[in-house]
Parts: C-alpha cells; sequence; structure tokens
C-alpha cells in the first residue's frame, strides 16, 4: 500500500488519463505523484484530470482521502469511470471538509439518486465548490429533490449540469420550486431529458422571477413550438438572461419572437436563425 492507501497497480490505472493543470500527464509514476501531491497539499497542483480512468468506489475513496484537506485543487474531472454511490458518498463526505475545490464534474458514472443525494447534503457545508456536473449520472426524483433542498439553503453553486438523465415533468415542477428561493444560480444546465412543452410553461415562470439565472440549456429535450412561445413570455419580462439553449424550428413564429426579445436583451439562443422577413409582424406586437 502506497502513501495514497491506493493500491500500486491501481495507481497505474487511475494515471493513464491523468492532466495536471494543462499537461497531460501518460507516464504511470507521473500520474502516481499526482495523487500524492493532492494528498500533500501541493500548492501547484491545481487541476487534476481523471476521465476514463477505470476509477470505482475503492479508489474514489482513496481520492477522497486525498481531498479532504487539499486546499490548493481547484478543478476535478472523474468523467466515464465507475463511481457509484459507495464513492458518491467518500467524495460527499470530502466535499465536506475541502475549503479548496471549485469544479467536480462526474458525468458518466452511475451514481444513481443515493450518491446524489449524499453530494447534495455535502453542498450545504460547503463553501466553494462553484460547478457541479451531473450529466448521465442516473439521476432521479429523489436525487432531483435532494439538490433541490440544497439550491434552496446555503450553497456556493453557481452552475449544475443535471443532462442526459431522462428526467420529465415531476422534477421540472421541483426545480421550478428551489429556483424560486435561489438567486446564485447563474447557469442551469438540462440538456438531452423528456422536458415537454408543459414543463417549458413551468420554466418559463421561473425565467421571468428570477433574478440570478442567466443561463439555460434546454437542448435535445421535445419542446415544440407551444413550448417556445412560453419560453418567449418568460423571455420577455427577464433582463438579465445571458444565453439560452434550445432545439427549435427553425420557421415557427415563437422563435421569431425569442430572437426579437433577445436582441433587446442582447442575449444569444442557441438556435437556427430566423429566415430574412420571417414573422416580423409578430414582433412589433410583442416587443412594444
Amino acid at each position: 500500500m502506497d502513501r495514497c492507501s491506493i493500491p500500486s497497480a491501481i495507481y497505474m490505472d487511475v494515471a493513464s488519463s491523468a492532466v495536471i493543470g494543462e499537461a497531460k500527464v501518460v507516464h504511470t509514476r507521473a500520474a502516481g505523484e499526482a495523487i500524492v501531491r493532492l494528498r500533500d497539499n501541493d500548492p501547484q497542483l491545481n487541476d487534476l484530470w481523471l476521465v476514463g480512468s477505470g476509477i470505482n468506489d475503492a479508489i474514489a475513496q482513496g481520492l477522497s482521502d486525498a481531498l479532504r484537506a487539499n486546499r490548493h485543487l481547484s478543478s476535478l474531472q472523474l468523467d466515464n469511470n465507475d463511481i457509484g454511490p459507495v464513492g458518491a458518498q467518500a467524495l460527499a463526505e470530502a466535499l465536506r471538509e475541502n475549503t479548496g475545490l471549485v469544479k467536480l464534474s462526474l458525468q458518466f458514472n452511475p451514481l444513481g439518486d443515493e450518491g446524489i443525494s449524499a453530494l447534495a447534503k455535502s453542498l450545504q457545508h460547503n463553501t466553494s465548490l462553484r460547478s457541479l456536473d451531473l450529466f448521465h449520472t442516473g439521476l432521479g426524483i429523489a436525487g432531483v429533490a435532494a439538490l433541490a433542498e440544497a439550491l434552496q439553503g446555503q450553497t456556493a453553486l453557481t452552475s449544475i449540469c443535471l443532462g442526459g438523465n431522462k428526467l420529465a415533468s415531476p422534477c421540472v415542477a421541483v426545480l421550478a420550486d428551489a429556483l424560486a428561493h435561489n438567486a446564485s444560480l447563474v447557469r442551469l444546465s438540462l440538456p438531452a431529458n423528456l422536458f415537454c412543452n408543459a414543463d417549458a410553461e413551468v420554466l418559463a415562470e421561473v425565467l421571468a422571477r428570477n433574478i440570478g439565472l442567466a443561463e439555460l440549456n434546454l437542448i435535445g429535450n421535445p419542446i415544440s413550438e407551444q413550448g417556445l412561445w412560453a419560453l418567449a413570455v418568460g423571455i420577455r419580462e427577464n433582463t438579465h438572461m445571458t444565453l439560452l439553449q434550445l432545439t427549435g424550428r427553425k420557421h415557427c413564429a415563437a422563435l421569431a419572437v425569442i430572437h426579437s426579445i433577445t436582441a433587446r436583451n442582447r442575449l444569444l439562443v442557441g438556435l437556427p436563425p430566423v429566415p430574412p422577413g420571417g414573422e416580423m409582424p409578430l414582433i412589433s406586437a410583442w416587443c412594444a
């Protein structure tokens, strides 16, 4: 057993994709030293990239132990590994004590609601984490409820991604309630879920009232023209959004209205361009 309490053979697996700062590390010994440096609170270790490295719950526990007292690592990417609820619980315990980590990405890990709920509870005790990426992590309504509770409390989060989890209508209602009591979240990313027109209407109400949310990503959700109209209503009342990402129809009237409103708000919209002369009479009625 080495100084990080991770077997050397596992160390080599973890090492294969490590990145320290801007330099990609391919030598297994160098990556092993990276984890030791994490444990030793090396001030020059600011970013650690361990994507697709075969990290399971046992390894995640070792990494979490090293992370607890670290004050210099600001970004940790653990995407595309095999971290489950047990590993997520270990990371959650580390987050309760860590005061330096700003960004944590756990895309494509089987965390499940149990693991995500543990992470959510830790957010209420963490003062540094700003960005949390939970794309395709087995998130369901229970995990969303736990995250919503955290967002309504004292959390430093300004950006959260919940995409790729097949979330549907019940989750939107829970999130909307949380956003009504949260002024710190700036970016909400919900791509590749199952949100429909009715959900867009709920989110539109949030857009009209929330004073902090500046970026919303709904790409890859089955929202049609009806939903776009609802979002147009919300955006019309919102003057501080800077980015709205949608999957839309190129020639629908709602899209023309959204583009016009965004010109007023200086809002960047991730949508197909409106064709020249498309639905222009509707614009003056909405933006007067």
